[in-house]
């Protein structure tokens, strides 16, 4: 938001520690959550990783079948599509108006299907953050988690600026 000229400078600092804290305190109660009951599988995991399922966690970690690449590049165009959806949902002039959370919601569940099966699907370093917190063994993938997410939505407010300068030139009408 902040590179879209939506959020100042500060408030996007602010923002951003936010997230990071309640990742951590999610991810935490989380953890708490699922050493109630260590031998439990719970639903949707792949891999155990370290001294318990970093899956149970939703812990962003290569998936079994996947590589570095794969996540790097899932991450990447995901964000960038996310992203995309964000700031066109919520355009003052060709936005969604009420309907924007429903477009995001939407844009969200098809990015996690597509990427949960590559690395359980970050598209935003704080959510990946939070789980690393508690689980060591996701730090060797985190730097996919903050590269692939900043990269697409780097390219994505790029993306929207050309079309928001498109629109402004050619007085689109709606």
């Amino acid at each position: 938001m902040w590179l879209s000229g939506r959020m100042k400078a500060g408030e996007f600092v602010g923002y951003v520690v936010a997230q990071l804290i309640g990742a951590a305190i999610g991810a935490g109660f989380l953890y708490w959550f699922v050493n109630m009951a260590p031998d439990f599988a719970f639903g949707g995991t792949t891999a155990a990783y370290g001294s318990h399922g970093a899956c149970q966690l939703a812990t962003n970690v290569i998936q079994p079948g996947a590589n570095a690449g794969m996540a790097l590049l899932a991450e990447c165009l995901l964000t960038f599509f996310f992203v995309l959806v964000v700031l066109g949902a919520t355009d003052e002039k060709l936005g969604f108006g009420k309907f924007a959370g429903l477009a995001i919601g939407l844009a969200l569940g098809l990015v996690n299907i597509v990427g949960i099966p590559v690395d359980n699907c970050s598209v935003n370093p704080a959510r990946s953050f939070g789980p690393a917190l508690w689980d060591s063994a996701a730090w060797p993938d985190f730097w996919i988690m903050v590269v692939g997410p900043v990269v697409g939505a780097i390219i994505a407010v790029i993306c929207w600026k050309v079309v928001a300068n498109y629109r402004n030139n050619n007085a689109i009408e709606g």
